[in-house]
């Protein structure tokens, strides 16, 4: 494979798994060595990467990872976040008014995260709709020091092969699917 099979590895939002496949110690240690060595501003630590493995807790922000704008179309729908490994940056406490520069930050970091993933066999799942406040609450009951709001989160694991991508497997067992939009769009390329 290569980066190009990688990228397209990564693009489909997976948000089904198989949860009989674990993800080993060391394929966590080389996902986030990888997306915590990408570039940031003057190479400072402009965000922090929580890892989270623990299925309480991620059962807990599986709950609220929906848009607070639109609670009722978008509440358990978002389980990209349901995967075996969830990894979520926030800003750093230190460079949180660096806001443009986090932001770049954790895009690039968070791109590496999926390639690394996908070149392992796993699928990923991006979210960016969820209560930022819930799941800052739900990290810091885990005993865990959490400071700054949470931006992005990202997870990972091998997919269900009895389904589709975007087939959403509720806590009840109902399933919905959602829109796939997967190689439908069409960024505009301009060679100057």
């Amino acid at each position: 494979m290569n980066i190009l099979d990688y990228a397209k590895g990564a693009e489909p939002c997976q948000r089904n798994w198989d949860y009989s496949q674990l993800i080993p110690e060391q394929d966590i240690e080389y996902i986030t060595k990888v997306c915590t060595t990408m570039p940031t501003r003057q190479n400072l630590n402009t965000y922090q990467l929580y890892v989270v493995t623990n299925r309480d807790t991620i059962s807990k922000i599986y709950n609220v990872a929906y848009n607070p704008d639109d609670y009722k179309n978008t509440f358990l729908l978002n389980s990209q976040v349901s995967a075996p490994l969830l990894l979520i940056w926030s800003a750093s406490i230190e460079y949180h008014a660096l806001n443009t520069d986090v932001s770049f930050a954790v895009g690039i970091s968070s791109a590496a995260a999926a390639f690394a993933s996908v070149e392992l066999g796993y699928r990923t799942g991006f979210c960016k709709c969820f209560d930022r406040q819930k799941v800052k609450r739900i990290l810091k009951t885990g005993g865990k020091k959490f400071e700054a709001e949470p931006m992005l989160m990202l997870g990972i694991g091998h997919p269900n092969n009895d389904l589709t991508h975007n087939v959403v497997l509720r806590p009840d067992g109902s399933a919905v699917s959602k829109e796939s939009r997967s190689g439908t769009k069409n960024i505009k390329i301009t060679k100057i």
